[in-house]
């Protein structure tokens, strides 16, 4: 195909006879010794350890979240007065009624009561429709 394509366009082959060479090992190496020289005067050492500081940051940032998150789960604890594994090995009513009996108001603990019973009576009309 390239050959075909220096056939139909005679500005190609004209152009790959005046192509410039590619440098000498000789400049390659002058200029790449003249760029670290002029890459170690321009950055002193204390300014190449730059990546520390972001990661200093975002492990300040983990230890704070996870701070927060302890202290809203302790809060969220002593709120409803129960222990961590208070509600381990009951089923979702008895859960339900465990947090509503844990709850401050009467008024809230009643209304999960009724939830719960209202709950309770469309799965009984559910399961008669279907069972």
């Amino acid at each position: 195909m390239n050959d075909t394509t220096e056939q139909n366009d005679p500005g190609i082959s004209e152009m790959d006879r005046h192509q410039l060479p590619p440098p000498t090992a000789e400049l390659k190496e002058r200029v790449l010794g003249a760029a670290r020289s002029a890459w170690a005067e321009a950055v002193p050492e204390s300014e190449e350890v730059l990546w520390l500081y972001p990661v200093l940051r975002l492990a300040a940032s983990v230890v704070l979240t996870m701070g927060l998150v302890h202290f809203a789960n302790s809060a969220g604890r002593e709120s409803t007065g129960l222990e961590p594994g208070a509600l381990r090995g009951l089923d979702a009513r008895a859960r339900l009624a465990v947090m509503a009996a844990s709850l401050p108001s009467e008024k809230a603990a009643e209304a999960l009561v009724a939830h719960q019973r209202r709950v309770d009576s469309i799965l009984q009309a559910t399961a008669g429709r279907n069972g």
